[in-house]
């Protein structure tokens, strides 16, 4: 009977540490995820769309990476928009375009949802200008959006 009990606690125990380890891997996910370092900014962004509860399209049309900081900048944008047309706009669709422009990346994010303090608005566009690439290393919230480790 003994042995009984002790294996359904085991189990039990087990289980229980693997809902612990996935809740703990989405939390550092959302702190910064490591996809963002290993394979990209397509591949962060179309990991962050496939968890969207509303589905959502990543157009990347830039030929190379970018430098790491302007890949964070872009990611949290985009992260941030998705997940509030995800939240708020009662969306069906979400887009997001990723391009280079003159010296500049122009990120565009829309959706079908209402708007948020403008009710006509569901589109935005970000542009990362030639000189905020040259100075993003001086923002200190995107030095520390990057956790080593």
């Amino acid at each position: 009977m003994r042995h009984t009990a002790d294996s359904a606690l085991i189990d039990e125990a087990y289980a229980e540490s693997r809902l612990l380890l996935d809740e703990l891997r989405s939390v550092a996910w959302q702190v910064y995820p490591t996809i963002l370092d290993t394979l990209g900014l397509r591949a962060a962004l179309t990991e962050v769309a496939e968890r969207s509860a509303v589905p959502a399209t990543v157009r990347h049309a830039l030929s190379d990476r970018l430098a790491p900081e302007i890949e964070t900048a872009v990611y949290f944008v985009a992260r941030e928009a998705i997940t509030n047309a995800d939240k708020h706009a009662g969306a069906r669709t979400i887009t997001v375009d990723l391009r280079a422009g003159e010296g500049e990346v122009i990120v565009t994010i829309s959706n079908d949802g209402r708007g948020g303090a403008s009710p006509d608005v569901r589109r935005m566009s970000v542009r990362f200008s030639a000189h905020f690439l040259a100075n993003v290393q001086r923002i200190p919230a995107l030095r520390m959006a990057r956790v080593s480790g």
